[in-house]
């Protein structure tokens, strides 16, 4: 914290100007101020200011554009005592008189080419005072061209600036009064005034502009944002001056200029918007100038998208820092630091000294780490408050907290991630709804122009969406609509209305005005359930089922089986998400009791016999679980079966489900013949009850007790308990908010749950024992389970031990009359390894890869014709094509065989390139070689391939030998172990080129025999991606799901083993070190990195887990120095060996295969390749029990910008391969895109599945299931996804549906139509648009943001709907939508 920043302005500017007179502060395109020079200008107007009337606290309104002179009026007013209400020169004349009206402003600074206006506005009222600043482009001295008829009061800027007042300047300012009232945008209302004093503004600087970001006297800060904003306000003025850098005040942003500016001067510090950023990027592109000097480069306005913080990074070799903050929080709330993490979507960590929380809207209750919540923020910067409107500033201003009203998520490392607005989110019966979700899929609905969605008060369900959309000039198709929304979202999220309207409302700034929505009315949009699509139980065939947690049933014919279906999400009742363990949101064994009992009322079995846990229910923090209770035919005793399953997410069949009770019963018997009419029970002893069991407001609601995990409501519903011999006995009531629900059930399960917590109650028990076990979550097996009564919301409870350890219980309501008997409920402990390993199978993200056998039919695919070899001939291809009676010509390489089809020869339809390394034998350095220089090869052959125009219609075929194990036993693979691990490496490569090339590369892995070249000639026209050829056999790669344990399993290091994880001070590393001691009881930890202690939060990191309990070392050291491994680990105490290795370290560098460099490619190769041989070098003697190494899915699937993440995490499972095939300790956990704690589950259960490479992600089965039905499934996942959906037949020949077809019977007008709208149509799905409306026909390509990355990705979409092969530099051949939508036509019509 840089306090001495922190002083009042004139201080700040006598200071500077004593130290540096002659320095320049600010400049312009016309003028620069020195120090020196400001410090006498603002001094003369602060004085001239006093002498026009401007008392101490008046309000002087700052209106000019980006120069100087904005620059000297700041100060100035702060100088004359007075307050500065800087506001955009382009408001409207509505808007401007609101700001003087509402500030009471008495003077006004304003530019030459707004004075007429600020006349016109200031004429309509008296005493307001107007200073005007001359033409930006004239001299300094030149005359103000006012009006003929403005009052002679309009003074004259530069003649107060350069003459001597007759007051003094004030200078007594003090740091907490108010200095600045900055006007907010809002969208709700009209601007509210943020008042803030210079202590407040100057925070910013102190705590985090210059220790974080390192703003200081030598930075030379290129500012091309508007100096009205509140980042201009902390930052460009009072952060410059502050410190005394030197700013350029720019007018304007054009990428060009700003680029030129910076490399002129050196700039080192800039802000600017992503649209900005963007231009630069693309300039940069064509003129290959860097900006080497730029070490800060901030984005403000909004996040930048991921790509842009790639491509950036990679033309200037800054990196951009996004941030998060407030006119009313004084700026910046979070920041990512030049050298912190950076997470995809996030904006950084909360300034040090600013408190942060995440609360539940609805309840003000702190949300747990990783789930969304409204922003509080307790923070020296917040404002005094809004000018004039306390009820306002009472809204938002709270006991010291500033409540933002955005939603957030937070990881366990302090990173944010904004996920939308508190007031525009709909709660619909607890599920939360994004409108922006539901407006993003109604805008791509045809015939729709524009959407908004809105929330509507609903009696049931609180709140439900509503939509309103414009039509297109075609008009809407309802049953469309309604089509489309079911496809693409949660049931819960359809709107329940949708109305036409004419225009959607909208702020100046673009965004839609949601409370106005419901004024417009509009004309009801009748959207019916179309035909096979109905939406009610009974429209289904269904029967409804009156129970909140079960909506339907359904018997099946033929058998007395019911099945009762549901829906259940932490967020359809508060209660269920506060039942939790280490994070994860289980369902009480209440719920299912209620579930079971509640099946058995609706066939008439009203009794529970028995009712056994399984397999716990773990809520996913997003989304839902679908329900099933199956309640079976009555067998020879009379009973029926019952059981409880369910799985996550409602997108597709044939996913797999678990159970989580099974259990019988019986039909209900005769009425109890027991009351508890005497209460409080006679003779009974009082017993003391915790304080966090009676109170409501207690912490206990939403954190765990020391000695457990937490049982949300069911502590707070204990009223009082009493002791009689071996009974106890206990009254319960619901929660007084819980009470409205009791009537929807048969018993509450919140009150189930709280009749077993007096058996908790220290002392309760006359025996010692007790059945509850500390610290675990317990499940109970229920037997006799018999209810009388439905609705209660308060209990008398009876409890009674049993001979074998079990309870038994009676229930009544207030009047003593039975409620619930239950014969008998035995407590169970269940460990956290078996909740952690139900979470990972609920999951349904943990996979291997399996090779399918696949029989191409005779004729299934043409075998290509014409056949080329190129490169080194390891393998002997040609012979063997030759041998398999095809033949094939020899090139040295690509530009030999491109220069001889330019010389006439035919374009080969296959090329073969052999990648053999003869690496088997090698380790350590030699085996790191080999994978740079195979990969580095192959890269080159890629980069040439997709470069050159005569291979457009050619397939490159990578053939290796041993690069993948496409059978489980290494017997058959003929290889026993000895894998060319290279080779692995670069069928990562061509994955990721395949994802940015379909259909150009092939990978084929052969045992080079005679009847494996016969498979090859077969398989090269096929439109499978990869293939193994073992002999006659042809396989190809297919995720299969991984069976994963009940009881989960623990990292076996024992008491004293310690456990190595490099990369253990970054965000993953961490969390892995946390779980490790947290759930695995490791109690030695060596973490590493190449910064060791100085990374940032590793002090942090080591002190948390010593605290729990840990012995941690942190130490800096290279993972790739195999010598430097060894001697850190030959360190460790012979008492405390090494047992297991966690390889966490990566280093990203994204870029597409056209981009990609071999020095970028080498560089993300090492953290990953040589690291992880040097550890296995290092390693070799050790005891290890595992060997982890943390890959990922890019590897696997391949990622579209990430060849050399994907080459490096091919060669990490392959080595996992080989490593176990050696009889080492291995497993390569492919890691996909999840919350921690979800791959925290998953990484459980991967080391504990015995298999060498697996595949920890989650699959948006949704998104796939509807490509795997138009045929676009990636071909890895085809076993997972439903089958291509068949032909849709013609009744009539002018029905074929093909472009081109379409063209031909189209005028020339309407072609163009047709192209320019699929055009722009497919620019915004790439682009992130939410509609093709805003991509206009006619705009610079250049200009909307494409970097290569989204460029390949809108020529892949181009290529699939035309059937045409294009560059992958099509949206940067053509100037416009419209000139790419014509040259589409000319190929199509050719």
């Amino acid at each position: 914290m840089r306090n001495e920043l922190i002083q009042p302005l004139h201080e700040l500017l006598a200071g500077n100007a004593g130290r540096f007179p002659e320095k320049p502060a600010f400049r312009d395109a016309r003028r620069a101020v020195t120090y020196g020079e400001l410090e006498r200008r603002t001094r003369r107007l602060a004085g001239h200011l006093a002498d026009l009337g401007v008392e101490r606290g008046s309000r002087v309104v700052l209106r000019m554009g980006n120069r100087v002179e904005m620059v000297e009026s700041y100060l100035a007013v702060t100088r004359a005592g007075a307050i500065g209400v800087p506001l955009d020169p382009q408001s409207s004349d509505a808007e401007l008189s609101h700001v003087l009206d509402d500030s009471g402003a008495a003077l006004v600074f304003t530019g030459a080419a707004r004075l007429k206006q600020v006349l016109r506005v200031t004429g309509q009222r008296s005493g307001t005072a107007v200073v005007g600043v001359g033409p930006a482009d004239a001299p300094i001295d030149a005359p103000i061209d006012a009006p003929a008829d403005a009052p002679a009061g309009v003074r004259h800027f530069e003649s107060l600036a350069t003459t001597e007042p007759g007051s003094p300047a004030r200078d007594d300012l003090g740091l907490d009064e108010p200095a600045w009232m900055l006007y907010t945008s809002g969208t709700t209302g009209r601007p509210k005034g943020v008042v803030s004093t210079q202590r407040k503004s100057l925070w910013a600087t102190a705590s985090c502009n210059a220790p974080i970001l390192g703003l200081c006297e030598d930075d030379r800060v290129l500012w091309p944002m508007p100096l009205f904003h509140a980042v201009s306000h902390n930052i460009g003025v009072l952060g410059v001056l502050a410190v005394g850098a030197t700013a350029h005040i720019m007018e304007g942003s054009a990428a060009d200029e700003i680029m030129e500016a910076a490399r002129s001067e050196r700039s080192t510090f800039l802000v600017g918007v992503p649209t900005m950023y963007h231009r630069m990027v693309e300039v940069a592109r064509e003129s290959g100038a860097g900006l080497p000097d730029l070490r800060v480069c901030m984005a403000a306005g909004s996040a930048c998208p991921a790509s842009l913080h790639e491509t950036f990074e990679e033309a200037f070799g800054a990196r951009l820092l996004d941030s998060y903050g407030s006119t009313e929080t004084g700026g910046a709330i979070t920041t990512q630091a030049p050298d912190g993490p950076r997470v995809p979507g996030s904006c950084g960590q909360p300034l040090p000294g600013l408190t942060l929380r995440l609360t539940d809207p609805r309840t003000g209750a702190e949300v747990a780490t990783g789930e969304e919540g409204e922003v509080w923020v307790n923070s020296p910067a917040l404002m005094l408050g809004y000018h004039n409107q306390p009820e306002a500033t009472d809204a938002v201003l709270r006991d010291g907290w500033y409540r933002t009203g955005d939603l957030a998520r937070q990881d366990t490392s302090g990173l944010l991630t904004i996920t939308g607005r508190v007031k525009e989110l709909i709660i619909r019966g607890g599920e939360n709804i994004h409108p922006g979700e539901i407006e993003k899929v109604l805008t791509q609905v045809p015939g729709v122009a524009d959407a908004a969605v809105t929330g509507q008060r609903h009696e049931v369900l609180g709140e439900v969406p509503v939509a309103y959309l414009v039509p297109g000039p075609d008009g809407i198709d309802p049953q469309l609509v309604l089509k489309t929304c079911r496809q693409e979202l949660s049931s819960f999220k359809v709107p329940d209305e949708f109305h036409t309207v004419a225009e959607i409302p909208r702020t100046p700034a673009g965004k839609i005005a949601r409370q106005r929505l419901p004024e417009l009315g509009g004309t009801p949009l009748v959207v019916g359930p179309p035909a096979g699509l109905p939406a009610d139980p009974p429209l289904v065939g269904a029967v409804i089922v009156e129970h909140p947690l079960l909506g339907a049933a359904v018997e099946l014919p033929g058998s007395e089986t019911v099945l009762f279906t549901g829906r259940l999400s932490a967020g359809a009742y508060a209660w269920l998400s506060r039942h939790s363990v280490g994070g994860s949101a289980l369902v009480p064994d209440s719920v299912l009791v209620e579930l079971a009992a509640t099946a058995g009322d609706q066939v008439g079995f009203g009794r529970l016999e028995t009712l056994s846990p399984q397999d716990p229910l773990v809520l996913p923090e997003s989304g839902a679980v679908q329900l099933r209770v199956t309640v079976g035919a009555p067998g020879e005793g009379g009973s029926r079966p019952v059981s409880v399953h369910s799985r996550r997410g409602d997108e597709q069949i044939g996913r797999p489900w678990s159970c989580h009770a099974t259990g019988f019963l019986s039909p209900e018997g005769p009425l109890p013949g027991w009351d508890l009419e005497v209460w409080p029970p006679a003779g009974a002893e009082a017993q003391a009850v915790p304080v966090s069991a009676q109170d409501e407001e207690s912490a206990a609601d939403v954190e765990a007790p020391a000695d457990g995990p937490s049982h949300g409501p069911a502590r707070q519903s204990v009223r009082a308990v009493w002791r009689r011999g071996d009974d106890l006995f206990a009254e319960i009531a619901l929660p007084e908010q819980l009470r409205a629900e009791a009537g929807e059930f048969g018993l509450h399960p919140v009150l189930t749950d709280a009749m077993l917590r007096p058996l908790r109650i220290e002392g309760a028990l006359r025996e010692a024992g007790r059945p509850w076990q500390a610290g675990a979550w317990h499940g109970a097996v229920w037997q006799g389970v018999s209810p009388h009564a439905s609705g209660a919301s308060v209990l008398r409870v009876r409890i009674s031990p049993l001979p074998d350890g079990a309870f038994s219980i009676r229930a009544a309501d207030a009047t003593g009359e039975p409620v619930l008997t239950v014969e008998s409920v035995r407590l169970q402990p269940v460990s956290t390894s078996r909740i952690g390993a139900a979470g990972a199978a609920q999951q349904d993200g943990l996979f291997t890869v399996g090779w399918t056998d696949v029989d191409l039919a005779p004729g299934a695919d043409a075998v290509p014709g014409k056949w080329a070899v190129v490169g080194e001939d390891t393998l002997g291809v040609r012979s063997g094509l030759m041998s398999a009676g095809r033949y094939a010509e020899a090139y040295p390489d690509l530009r030999t065989l491109a220069a001889a089809v330019d010389d006439g020869a035919p374009a080969p339809d296959v090329v073969v390139m052999a990648c053999a390394s003869a690496a088997a034998e090698r380790t350590g350095e030699e085996l790191a070689g080999a994978v740079h220089d195979t990969t580095r090869r192959a890269l080159e052959s890629a980069r040439s391939w997709v470069t050159m125009p005569v291979f457009d219609n050619s397939r490159l075929v990578f053939l290796t030998q041993g690069a993948v194990p496409p059978w489980d036993d290494t017997e058959r693979t003929g290889l026993t172990g000895q894998f060319d691990l290279p080779a692995a490496a670069v069928w990562g490569l061509v994955r990721s080129a395949q994802t940015e090339f379909p259909g150009r590369f092939m990978l084929v892995d052969t045992d080079a025999s005679k009847p494996a070249w016969r498979a090859l000639s077969k398989v090269a026209g096929s439109d499978e991606p990869q293939w193994a050829l073992r002999k006659r056999a042809m396989r190809v790669p297919r995720l299969a799901r991984l069976a994963i344990g009940a009881d989960g399993t623990s990292l076996p290091v024992g008491p004293d083993g310690t456990v190595l994880v490099t990369g253990g001070t970054g965000t993953l590393g961490a969390a892995v070190a946390r779980h490790l001691v947290v759930d695995h009881g490791v109690r030695e930890l060596l973490l590493t990195s190449r910064r060791g202690p100085a990374a940032p939060g590793a002090s942090d990191i080591q002190a948390e887990l010593t605290a729990l309990g840990a012995h941690v070392t942190v130490a800096a050291c290279d993972a790739t120095d195999q010598e430097a491994l060894a001697g850190l680990l030959a360190a460790l105490p012979a008492e405390r060996p090494l047992r297991a290795v966690v390889h966490a370290a990566r280093v990203l560098d994204d870029a597409v295969i056209g981009s990609l460099t071999p020095e970028r490619l080498s560089a993300v190769l090492r953290p990953k390749v040589d690291a992880v041989l040097a550890l296995r070098e290092a390693t070799r003697d050790a005891d290890l029990s595992a060997f982890v190494v943390l890959s990922s899915t890019a590897g696997v699937l391949g990622a579209a910008g990430q060849g050399n993440h994907a080459a490096a995490n091919s060669f990490l499972d392959a080595l996992a391969h080989r490593s176990r095939a050696q009889g080492l300790p291995a497993t390569s956990v492919a890691w996909g895109a999840l919350p921690t704690e979800q791959g925290l589950q998953l990484l459980d259960a991967a080391w504990g599945a015995e298999r060498g490479a697996i595949v920890a992600a989650p699959l948006d089965f949704s998104a796939l299931g509807d490509l795997a039905r138009a045929g676009g499934a990636p071909s890895l996942l085809r076993a997972l996804l439903p089958p291509r959906a068949r032909r849709a037949a013609q009744d009539t020949p002018a029905e074929a549906s093909e472009l081109r077809h379409r063209l031909a019977a189209l005028s020339d007008a309407d072609r163009d139509t047709v192209l320019t709208d699929l055009v722009r149509g497919h620019i915004a799905t790439v682009l992130g648009h939410s509609s093709p409306d805003t991509v206009p026909a006619n705009a610079e390509l250049k200009g909307l943001g494409f970097d290569s990355l989204s460029a390949v990705n809108l020529r892949n979409a181009l290529a699939s709907a035309t059937r045409l092969t294009l560059t992958s530099n099509v949206a940067f051949d053509f100037e416009t939508a419209a000139e790419l939508a014509q040259h589409l036509k000319t190929r199509l019509l050719a």
